[in-house]
């Protein structure tokens, strides 16, 4: 399996972006319907309905909530759960944000005390957790609240699917940044990271399926120092 490693893949982002002139906002749009293809495939596989997706702020959130809203559009049964007050998003995933909102999605935001009887609920009812809370770039540990909101989405006995890396993973190394989500599967962007095979990288990340976003083919077929 062909892997990058953290810097490689912002690279690749980077030039899509820069020299390509693909709005990082459809790379996004992207990421969250190639997620979307094997979530639901899975979930009528498995016959599940209700999902709760966990969303950080930042642009892996931000896949979160494009995930949402296809899978309302898909009749499924789904909250939002995101991992910050809601003035703390902007850019991709604010646009995102306002576009669930728009369709009336149900949605909660946490705060700095901890999970709220909101996903106590939510995490008791779904048949399927979606973690899109941090993306490959994490380079430091995790804190509470959200360690415990991992903790328990991982104690909750319900398959959990990963967007892009397995939150807590450290993408270069494999090493576990205090905690992190144990997957079942996760659903990574373009090409593997260096860290899915290394250290705890297999038992927190289940079975790789790696998806296309659109990424110029040019760019992806350039050597990369990991590659197997």
């Amino acid at each position: 399996m062909r892997t990058v490693s953290v810097s490689e893949m912002k690279e690749l982002d980077r030039r899509a972006i820069e020299e390509y002139k693909i709005p990082s906002i459809v790379l996004m749009e992207n990421a969250g319907i190639r997620s979307v293809d094997f979530i639901d495939e899975w979930c009528k596989k498995n016959n599940k309905a209700s999902i709760l997706i966990l969303c950080g702020r930042g642009n892996n959130g931000g896949d979160g909530l494009v995930i949402a809203r296809h899978l309302i559009n898909k009749r499924y049964r789904v909250v939002t759960y995101i991992l910050s007050p809601r003035k703390n998003l902007i850019g991709d995933p604010l646009t995102n944000l306002i576009v669930l909102e728009n369709m009336r999605g149900v949605i909660h935001f946490s705060n700095e005390e901890g999970p709220d009887s909101s996903f106590y609920k939510a995490a008791g009812e779904c048949d399927v957790i979606i973690d899109a809370i941090f993306g490959t770039g994490l380079d430091r540990e995790i804190q509470e609240p959200i360690k415990t909101i991992i903790s328990l989405s991982n104690n909750a006995g319900k398959p959990i699917i990963s967007v892009d890396a397995p939150s807590g993973l450290q993408c270069d190394t494999g090493a576990i940044l205090g905690i992190a989500v144990k997957a079942q599967y996760t659903v990574t962007m373009a090409v593997a990271k260096k860290g899915f095979l290394i250290g705890n990288g297999p038992e927190c990340t289940g079975a790789v399926h790696v998806v296309d976003i659109a990424i110029p083919k040019r760019l992806l077929d350039m050597p990369s120092n990991n590659a197997e």
